[in-house]
């Protein structure tokens, strides 16, 4: 456990607080990257619901580990996408036409966000 004097993370009612927080979370923190810098392919995933079966009984059930494979799953393919921007962006040709800074200091910051955002959303999760 990360926390181990704070009993509460590991609820039962935490675990329901992070099942029902992730979607506001995911949302909250896409709103801060432009739609055009950072496309998601599938914005219904970044909600995480409706992605897996049993997820209706699962997710508010009181062990953390079917949130910590959602949130997971859902940054993998941010990842992915940013890895791919920074593919085109870093590429001799770059992804803007010129030597790609520009849009590599787009990706960095996206990728920060990214990081928040995982973080963000797995600290109720951290059992």
């Amino acid at each position: 456990m990360f926390f181990p004097n704070a009993t509460f993370l590991y609820s039962a009612e935490a675990n329901a607080a992070g099942a029902a927080l992730l979607p506001v979370v995911n949302t909250l923190l896409n709103t801060l990257l432009p739609e055009e810098d950072f496309p998601h392919l599938n914005p219904a995933l970044q909600l995480g619901r409706g992605v897996y079966p049993g997820e209706e009984w699962c997710n508010p059930a009181p062990l953390p580990h079917a949130k910590w494979h959602l949130q997971t799953g859902i940054a993998l393919v941010d990842f992915a996408r940013l890895a791919d921007m920074l593919h085109v962006y870093l590429s001799p040709e770059g992804g803007d036409g010129g030597d790609g800074a520009a849009a590599a200091a787009t990706a960095a910051n996206t990728s920060l966000l990214l990081a928040v955002a995982a973080t963000a959303a797995l600290l109720p999760s951290l059992a």
